[in-house]
């Protein structure tokens, strides 16, 4: 075997490994992926179902904070929910969730804690864009008629990790959300 040819075939394997080095460690995203084939909108582009949450949802953090300054006290349980997010190519979304709580509020003295389970379905929709060099989405709820009390006017995720198959963002407040399509 020629001497320049074995050498040619070294100095191409170590280019492509440190190629491959470098690039795992070049990662736009927390959580990856490393590479992919597929642009950012394309695996955005999809309809995601809420897996895991870390934290606590929005419409709840409202609802538990809404007697701030008040003299009674209340409390929000969550029982169930099923949540989608659909990003769609040319920048359109709709958010489809259902929650069902437990809402206890307590007005003291005599009345004791008046307890609720209630059901509720938001159908949102929107426009998306990525924001951040790509490492945040922005969500504006504006042309919806209703924003309940605020919580949906705008919201921006961070992208933790935007693979074809699993997306992880985390909310303003640091809650985390996992979605899989």
């Amino acid at each position: 075997m020629n001497p320049n040819h074995k050498l040619k075939s070294r100095m191409i394997m170590a280019l492509v490994l440190a190629t491959a080095l470098s690039a795992s460690s070049c990662s736009k995203y927390e959580e990856g992926p490393v590479f992919s084939l597929k642009s950012k909108t394309k695996r955005l582009a999809s309809d995601w179902d809420l897996e895991e949450l870390k934290g606590e949802l929005p419409l709840l953090k409202a609802l538990s904070t809404m007697d701030e300054g008040l003299e009674y006290q209340s409390e929000v349980t969550l029982l169930d929910y099923d949540i989608e997010f659909e990003f769609q190519e040319d920048g359109d979304f709709e958010l489809d969730a259902y929650y069902a709580f437990r809402f206890t509020l307590d007005l003291g003295g005599d009345w004791g804690p008046i307890t609720s389970e209630l059901i509720r379905e938001v159908q949102l929709d929107g426009e998306w864009e990525f924001s951040s060099d790509k490492e945040e989405i922005d969500i504006d709820f504006e042309r919806n008629d209703y924003d309940y009390g605020g919580i949906f006017k705008e919201r921006t995720y961070k992208i933790i990790k935007l693979a074809t198959d699993e997306l992880i963002l985390e909310t303003e407040d640091g809650d985390e959300l996992t979605f899989d399509n």
